[in-house]
């Protein structure tokens, strides 16, 4: 390909994608707020899960806190990968767990999201307001208004991902503006800005962006919380952190490697695991544990009695995903070799577009009343250039893996708990 390609950045939570000069093929209305949704069972769900996990292993290298929203990440791409086509998607699908076709996956993915979106359970309705729990999904498309696109990729946009669409000038100002303003209504002020400068010659952005909000079922009491040591490292000294403290049943799992507690939220659909790795265990054997077969082991939970310590912590994080989705084998989409023909109808001055970054930052604050939690992920495209046993003691006083999950109980499937938000706490301070 010829120095026309473009390329596409894709910012975790919000899409960015750039491309050439021509009119749209397809009719861009301006932006509307995306339709919130969620999940259910199927390929979807494990696929964005093994993804997350995929992804985790290569963020923790480092002792450092990783937090994560792969429902997010994943939800950007799949926008993306519809106007991939070639060895460019084949690639893509690899990398994002699926192995499929995207239309072999988008019934699932439908599901997923309607599911995630449907009402409670009478049982948690009958509680009140008070068992409320917020989840919103928000997918928007920001086309270069002198670009040319394919109009079945915009279609579906609108219609698989509800995502709004909207011809901007990336070259004014105001579009950053806009962009960052759509970004902190739709995280509920939690993250306020994700761009601060648009690549040259940037002819699109895709974005998504998710918020979470969800009370325990459980609440753990504030006046038992007290300063209370937390190693960050086997051989380091200990610091104080703000440890909350709660006894009560809890759906529990333990083996040789780590202890894994579930705090469901009032809405029992959902729920925070916590995965504590045995004394002895490293960071990096730790790393080698992340996997979907581990995963479906740690969530194999069954009520018991516990006396949990959990450190508050509270994080804000941003990572450039572009080097990691390449080792993951998503090479071709970064390169003057990616076809995204089904995205864009090539032109003499522009026969590509190509990934430029993937930018994904999030927040989370865990707390005595539950959790609040938002992310965002942006891809750009620019032109190239009782009485019984004895209670389980779980201290949480040393690094920890969490993710919130949401319990899938479909009558054909096994029971499921899909990843939405996860993370390496650390440093909890």
């Amino acid at each position: 390909m010829s120095s026309t390609i473009r390329r596409l950045v894709i910012l975790l939570v919000f899409i960015q994608i750039t491309a050439c000069s021509a009119a749209y093929s397809a009719d861009l209305a301006p932006a509307s707020e995306a339709t919130a949704q969620s999940a259910a069972g199927g390929l979807f769900p494990q696929a964005s899960t093994d993804f997350g996990l995929n992804l985790l292993r290569e963020l923790v290298d480092k002792p450092k806190n990783v937090f994560i929203c792969p429902l997010s990440v994943h939800t950007a791409l799949d926008m993306v990968v519809t106007g991939a086509d070639g060895s460019t998607a084949e690639e893509m699908a690899r990398t994002l767990a699926v192995n499929k076709d995207w239309s072999a996956v988008e019934p699932s993915f439908k599901n997923y999201l309607n599911a995630l979106k449907s009402a409670p359970s009478k049982a948690v309705l009958a509680r009140g307001a008070s068992a409320s729990l917020k989840l919103e999904l928000a997918n928007s498309f920001w086309g270069r208004q002198d670009m040319k696109f394919q109009p079945d990729f915009v279609q579906r946009l609108k219609n698989t991902f509800n995502a709004s669409c909207e011809a901007v000038d990336f070259k004014n100002p105001e579009t950053i503006k806009r962009v960052n303003s759509w970004v902190k209504a739709k995280t509920q002020g939690k993250i306020d800005s994700i761009i601060k400068k648009f690549p040259d010659r940037c002819t699109s952005v895709l974005a998504n962006a998710a918020y979470f909000k969800g009370a325990w079922d459980q609440q753990f009491k504030k006046y038992l919380t007290r300063p209370q040591n937390f190693r960050l490292t086997e051989t380091g000294s200990p610091v104080q952190v703000p440890m909350m403290h709660g006894d009560g049943r809890y759906p529990y799992y333990e083996d040789s490697e780590v202890q894994s507690v579930a705090l469901p939220y009032t809405d029992s659909r959902f729920c925070m695991f916590v995965v504590l790795p045995k004394p002895g265990i490293t960071l990096n054997q730790f790393r080698g544990l992340l996997t979907g077969e581990k995963w479906r082991k740690w969530t194999a939970v069954e009520s018991q009695k516990v006396n949990l310590s959990l450190p508050k912590f509270k994080i804000n994080y941003e990572v450039k995903l572009k080097p990691i989705l390449e080792k993951l084998g998503m090479s071709s989409a970064f390169s003057d070799l990616a076809n995204f023909n089904k995205m864009i109808i090539p032109t003499p001055e522009v026969e590509g577009v190509k990934i430029d970054e993937v930018v994904h930052k999030t927040f989370v604050d865990v707390n005595e009343e539950g959790t609040e939690a938002a992310a965002v992920t942006a891809v750009m495209m620019a032109e190239v250039a009782s009485a019984g046993p004895e209670p389980k003691e779980m201290v949480v006083d040393r690094p920890f893996f969490c993710a919130v999950a949401y319990h899938n109980e479909e009558k054909n499937d096994k029971p499921f708990h899909s990843i939405i938000f996860a993370g390496l706490v650390t440093d909890p301070r």
